[in-house]
C-alpha cells in the first residue's frame, strides 16, 4: 500500500501564509517611502505605519505556523 503526500498545501494555509507577505511588503514599501520624505512626520509614518504593517505581518506567519502545526498533519 502506497502512501499518497500532498504536495500542495492546503488552502487555508496558502492564504494566510500570502496575507502575512502581503503585509510585509506593504510595511516595507512604507518604510523605504517614508525614507525619501524629508519631514518630521515621515518618522512617524516610519514608526507607526509601517512598523505596524511589519509587526501584523510577522504575527500573522507565525500564528499560521502556530495553528498548522497544532492542527497536526492531515491525512
Amino acid at each position: 500500500m502506497e502512501t499518497v503526500v500532498n504536495s500542495q498545501p492546503p488552502f487555508k494555509l496558502s492564504l494566510r501564509l500570502r496575507a502575512a507577505g502581503v503585509l510585509l511588503i506593504v510595511g516595507l514599501a512604507i518604510e523605504i517611502l517614508s525614507f525619501f520624505w524629508i519631514h518630521p512626520l515621515a518618522f512617524m509614518g516610519f514608526l507607526v505605519i509601517g512598523c505596524a504593517f511589519l509587526g501584523l505581518g510577522i504575527v500573522l506567519f507565525l500564528w499560521t505556523l502556530v495553528s498548522i502545526a497544532k492542527s497536526g498533519p492531515s491525512a
